[in-house]
């Protein structure tokens, strides 16, 4: 989807200082002005869970509905993730 919601998400999901990284995201219009998303992560923040990821996400509004997957792995293999 070519809409800049999908960037907001990203940014918001990496907004820990590098931390964690998008690796897949999927964004759908489910009406108007409202959306669905699913969104893996891998994250080196060992205690990093969905509730926190979810209120990253509750900034905006327009996120109806979003599925969540975190991958915690070493340093090394975040910063080689590919998304």
């Amino acid at each position: 989807m070519d809409h800049p919601v999908v960037d907001e998400i990203r940014e918001v999901m990496e907004a820990d200082g590098g931390l964690t990284r998008v690796t897949d995201l999927h964004v759908w219009r489910v009406g108007k002005n409202v959306y669905s998303c699913a969104v893996a992560v891998y994250t080196q923040d060992a205690g990093l869970t969905v509730v926190q990821l979810r209120e990253r996400l509750a900034v905006h509004e327009e996120i109806v509905h979003s599925t969540i997957e975190i991958h915690h792995q070493p340093a090394a293999t975040v910063a080689g993730a590919k998304a």
